[in-house]
């Protein structure tokens, strides 16, 4: 080791940087990257009402009038046959009468960003009631002229069997023909989450809500009766049908907001002129 003898002076030198003098840097940098990490990003949840539509490439030319969710249940055979109110527990008197069993009833349709159930999130949900209209009165009753009775009518209130009503829920414009159900017809989205490119997928599971029973009838997208450990497999980007969800497409253009159904992702979907038929399975338990 070499001494000092007094004609040489140590420096001693040290290349280790240290948060001297560093305030600036703190007040620029740090301050301003911990204060946006500590408040929430501001989040567009403005909804927008999308149309229906046979297609998104030109869809103002192709509106949908009306879409029809039918509902088929399993008969003793275990054959899927179009369900009637009678399959599902309803008397006359609970729709004559409008009964709360009849009233409270409805189909909800979830609509889900995936059709992964272990990352899916519920994006929103639909609620359609049953409504009294002609289909339940029977051939020479005229529902519409409650108030005036036609010659070759009979008044209001004739009912038809409740074997002969179909457990289907019609939905339509009602803003064109107030006799339509509107609620179901449009669909309500997330404005930010739309473009003109790439289209927004949702799918949809249904279950029919059974105010008389108490029950609810979960429905699938397939009549193709699969066991219960196969309806859950994740299909979007394949060929292969699904046989739980099904598919629609939100997309926007210069005209507006709009959505189609997809007909290649489930069986259970076809286009009719200018509407929807969406047919519902009741699923297989054993």
């Amino acid at each position: 080791m070499e001494t000092n003898n007094g004609k040489e002076i140590m420096l001693p030198l040290d290349l280790t940087t240290q948060n001297v003098d560093q305030h600036d840097i703190i007040q620029e940098k740090f301050i301003d990257v911990e204060v946006n990490k500590s408040i929430n990003p501001i989040t567009d949840f403005e909804q927008v009402r999308f149309k229906p539509t046979k297609d998104l490439t030109s869809p103002l030319a192709n509106i949908i009038r009306t879409i029809n969710y039918s509902i088929f249940v399993l008969d003793e055979n275990k054959t899927y046959t179009d369900a009637s109110y009678e399959d599902v527990g309803f008397k006359i008197d609970d729709i004559k009468f409008r009964k709360n069993s009849f009233n409270n009833s409805f189909l909800r349709l979830n609509f889900y960003d995936s059709d992964n159930r272990s990352i899916q999130r519920l994006m929103s949900y639909i609620v359609i009631y049953p409504i009294v209209n002609e289909k339940f009165f029977v051939a020479n009753n005229s529902p519409r002229d409650a108030f005036f009775k036609p010659n070759d009518k009979k008044t209001w209130g004739d009912i038809n069997p409740v074997k002969n009503i179909n457990l289907e829920f019609t939905v339509g414009d009602s803003l064109i023909d107030k006799t339509l159900d509107g609620e179901g017809f449009f669909i309500y989205h997330y404005k930010d989450e739309i473009n003109n490119k790439t289209p927004k997928e949702l799918f949809m599971s249904a279950s029919f809500n059974n105010a008389k029973t108490g029950k609810i009838l979960r429905l699938i997208s397939t009549d193709t009766k699969p066991p219960v450990d196969k309806i859950n497999i994740s299909t979007n980007n394949t060929s292969l049908k699904n046989n739980t969800y099904t598919k629609y497409l939100l997309k926007k253009d210069n005209t507006g907001f709009y959505y189609s159904i997809d007909t290649n992702y489930s069986a259970n979907v076809k286009i009719n002129s200018d509407s929807y038929e969406v047919k519902l399975y009741q699923i297989v338990t054993t």
